[in-house]
């Protein structure tokens, strides 16, 4: 009413009144229409299609909810009513701020990913049977299978030619975990070089399992061959490496393991207290 008033002061004070009103309903017509498609995007989980009748829900329900304010207050119950509502908005703007952080924080993962441990050094030599294991999602089985035609005979052999130069050496199975296997070598009072493969169990993203165009995906989970060390670092995910490169693998880790102890400034990091 004030501003009505205040348009009274002015010559052509009709025609500024009735801008002023059509200036007003575009507001609450854009408002109501935002919110709308706000509502009806939440409650369909963001999907880009939806029933015409969903958005015709939305808008009679808000438009009820206005004249039902208006009608046992007015405006001033109107304004008590955003001010009430104004607050669980605010937490959901703080439940926003956590999501868009994880948001963030996945980014930086894909960001920060680098190509598989196994195809850094890949020549390009046999590639369609890279390529099917690509599109393979390896399973609980196909981990046993790498283990006993890869990783073994790798650690086998390696164990044989340590035995000549006067180095003893072990295998176990199961010290990280049910489906693992690691070549040991023992010390008196450092920490015993360890190089192990466990199967790490993933979860698989249900966009690629829904998506036609991607490869078949059987169970939502998939296993890899990933190593472990003595020194508790992340291991690689070994899956594409063969029988050799296996072996040159774990002396890439041997040398380092020795490289260290060997220099007395880094050697301290692989003493073990217990054994003094």
């Amino acid at each position: 009413m004030l501003l009505f008033a205040f348009f009274e002061q002015f010559p052509l004070a009709t025609p500024l009144c009735v801008l002023a009103l059509m200036m007003v309903a575009v507001f609450f017509i854009t408002s109501a229409d935002s919110g709308i498609l706000v509502m009806n995007s939440i409650a369909s989980g963001n999907k880009s299609n939806t029933p015409k009748w969903q958005n015709a829900f939305w808008g009679i329900l808000l438009a009820l909810i206005s004249i039902s304010l208006l009608s046992a207050g007015g405006i001033a119950s109107l304004q008590t009513m955003t001010l009430v509502t104004a607050l669980p908005f605010g937490l959901i703007m703080l439940v926003l701020c956590i999501c868009l952080f994880k948001a963030l924080r996945t980014d930086e993962l894909y960001r920060s990913s680098k190509i598989p441990y196994g195809s850094r050094s890949w020549d390009g030599r046999q590639w369609r049977e890279r390529l099917q294991q690509i599109l393979t999602f390896s399973q609980r089985q196909d981990v046993i299978r790498f283990f006993a035609d890869k990783v073994r005979p790798a650690f086998e052999e390696l164990k044989v030619e340590l035995a000549t130069n006067g180095i003893d050496a072990h295998i176990m199975e199961g010290q990280h975990g049910k489906f693992s296997i690691e070549l040991t070598i023992p010390h008196d009072q450092i920490w015993n070089f360890r190089y192990g493969v466990a199967a790490e169990k993933r979860t698989i993203s249900d966009y690629l399992v829904e998506d036609d165009n991607t490869p078949d995906v059987e169970t939502g989970v998939q296993y890899i061959p990933v190593t472990y060390y003595s020194d508790g670092r992340t291991g690689n995910d070994i899956q594409y490496l063969s029988r050799e490169e296996i072996i040159a693998d774990v002396l890439r880790e041997y040398e380092r393991y020795l490289s260290i102890i060997a220099d007395d400034d880094k050697s301290m990091f692989f003493i073990d207290k217990k054994k003094l």
